[in-house]
């Protein structure tokens, strides 16, 4: 397993850096689970994906860099052991949905590195951004969205101080054509997957879970473009697929429901004071599309106060 990690422990372990400082450490525990049904992890990771449960448990403990190096170590390990059954064993779900929960729990267990950005570079630096990313087309969107909730909250600045040590994890995640892998898997919840592409608020047989994981992963997703977009205010660099990803978000019916609040919200991100995003937009009849769908508050009103955010959005993106 080691071999084809492209890992050997004990130089892992023994890695060290210039920045590297001294942190208390707890440590990182292990979560096990007994339950090889589809129906007990889709319990579990609505347990966990509750917002409450996402950050709070993570984050009591602090690790220092040998505690960080072996849970990068440990993520990797159950990432490979994840592909193997699943290669071995793609006919029998049952085989491989142990490691998918103990894959889970890891990514959760990842959380406690975001109070912690001084240690960011360990993960850049051991080539973690790539694994995490490849992740993000999952055949579980469970894990995806996993991975995109972790991704949030890393790249998320408390306080300017911390720029420094966060920005080299958002270059390395611009540098993995991060935008372009969240739009792709938006395409994949929104059109491969039936009772994903009815939206969260189709009720026609969906699980809750499903459900959750569509809002969680919405939410998370814009909140990694508006830090993008904080770190990098001129970002436009594959920003041709999300804008066109927006405009579709935007023709789509009904008239308004939280997907496209969040659409709309990304777009007007976008456009603030960059040139060559509003290039973009205006190539894919952008502009047409705005007026199109602002048209339909010549007759209407907004009903409620997110509808009114979604249509001041809007006029945004055209002024």
């Amino acid at each position: 397993v080691e071999e084809s990690i492209g890992m050997d422990v004990d130089e892992l372990l023994n890695y060290k850096t210039s920045t590297s400082d001294d942190i208390h450490t707890n440590g990182s525990d292990e979560h096990q689970s007994n339950e090889a049904k589809r129906p007990a992890l889709k319990r579990k990771l609505s347990e966990e994906l509750d917002e409450s449960d996402v950050t709070a448990e993570a984050v009591e403990a602090e690790v220092d860099e040998s505690a960080l190096k072996r849970l990068l170590l440990h993520f990797e390990r159950r990432v490979l052991k994840n592909q193997e059954l699943r290669i071995k064993f793609g006919d029998n779900p049952t085989k491989f949905m142990d490691s998918e929960m103990e894959l889970f729990d890891t990514l959760q267990e990842m959380h406690v590195l975001s109070t912690q950005p001084e240690l960011y570079h360990i993960i850049v630096d051991l080539n973690i951004i790539p694994t995490l990313l490849g992740l993000l087309s999952h055949e579980n969107t469970d894990i995806s969205c996993g991975v995109v909730a972790l991704l949030q909250e890393l790249t998320d600045l408390d306080d300017i101080q911390e720029l420094n040590d966060v920005s080299l994890l958002l270059d390395a995640l611009l540098g993995g054509q991060v935008i372009s892998l969240l739009v792709t898997n938006m395409e994949r919840l929104d059109e491969t997957v039936k009772e994903e592409a009815e939206g969260v608020y189709n009720s026609l047989g969906l699980a809750p879970i499903l459900i959750l994981l569509t809002i969680h992963f919405l939410v998370f997703f814009i909140g990694i473009i508006e830090n993008l977009t904080d770190f990098k205010p001129n970002l436009n660099n594959d920003c041709q697929s999300l804008i066109s990803w927006t405009m579709k978000r935007l023709k789509a019916k009904p008239s308004f429901d939280g997907n496209k609040l969040y659409a709309s919200e990304i777009l007007s991100i976008l456009l603030q004071s960059n040139a060559d995003n509003k290039k973009l937009l205006s190539e894919c009849d952008g502009v047409d599309t705005l007026l199109r769908v602002i048209s339909y508050y010549k007759r209407h009103d907004p009903s409620s106060s997110d509808e009114h955010e979604y249509m001041e959005n809007l006029f945004n993106c055209l002024c």
